[in-house]
């Protein structure tokens, strides 16, 4: 059962991870198709840009949020295995180093 938690929490990380790339990459082709009109222009579309721009920004945010969430989840999993390996491990007696 915990191996199947594991690749989940690693499949829900790497596809936050895709996400956020992808909504990056779509914020990126906001601001270049919004560049493309001449400066006058600009003006009379700046609201429709700043709104897909927004919209983008807020879905990268919650995409990166989810994925660093995720990967918290992750190690959090990972060293409470590494802890209670710790706990029954000899101590080291400094006068040895």
């Amino acid at each position: 059962m915990a191996a199947n938690t594991d690749k989940i929490l690693e499949l829900v990380f790497t596809g936050g991870t895709a996400l956020a790339g992808l909504t990056l990459v779509f914020l990126g082709a906001v601001f270049t198709s919004y560049d493309s009109y001449q400066p006058e222009q600009q003006a009379d579309v700046a609201i429709k840009y700043k709104n897909r721009a927004l919209i983008s920004l807020i879905g990268f945010s919650a995409l990166m949020t989810w994925t660093c969430f995720s990967s918290s989840l992750r190690r959090q999993k990972g060293s409470s295995k590494r802890h209670s390996a710790s706990l029954r491990s000899p101590r080291l007696n400094p006068a040895s180093l």
